[in-house]
């Protein structure tokens, strides 16, 4: 791991960029509004890019076939930062929102044909405890899902 402090719009923005044709021929729109180029983290860009690729992938991914939308706000809440990346996809059940982050764990929505094999949000979840990360998520079967990072205001990992 590389700490550094890194800007969270900048590596929000180089995902995007690496992923344009996806969301094009996708048809997603992102909204990236309210995400802040003022909001800067002590973090490894690599690994976090990691993280939110992955969201913005399952985003994709678990879209509903009406208008899809991914919005990534930022904010600073004193002694934090935090990132969220909200779509207005399939959601996820709420019986299985707790097993989301084990280790090939597969929904009712991966196992319905998306080639889901259960290692992604396991590897987000694993990365995010090594950076001292936390991330939860936040959803609505049939609605929307929101994936939220919250990042320490400091440059020592696991205070």
């Amino acid at each position: 791991y590389l700490v550094r402090e890194i800007s969270l719009k900048h590596c929000v923005m180089d995902v995007l960029a690496r992923n344009k044709q996806f969301l094009i021929q996708n048809g997603v729109r992102v909204d990236t509004e309210t995400l802040s180029a003022k909001d800067s983290v002590y973090s490894d860009d690599k690994w976090i890019e990691f993280v939110i690729n992955q969201t913005i992938l399952n985003s994709i991914k678990y879209k509903k076939d009406n208008t899809p939308v991914i919005v990534v706000s930022s904010a600073d809440h004193g002694d934090y930062a935090s990132l969220s990346i909200s779509d207005n996809g399939m959601g996820i059940r709420r019986s299985e929102i707790g097993r989301i982050f084990d280790k090939g764990f597969v929904g009712s929505n991966g196992r319905a044909g998306n080639h889901a094999t259960g290692i992604g949000l396991y590897l987000c979840k694993q990365l995010c405890i090594k950076l001292g990360i936390d991330i939860e998520v936040e959803s609505e079967f049939g609605q929307y899902t929101t994936v939220r990072l919250r990042f320490p205001k400091s440059n020592h990992l696991g205070e």
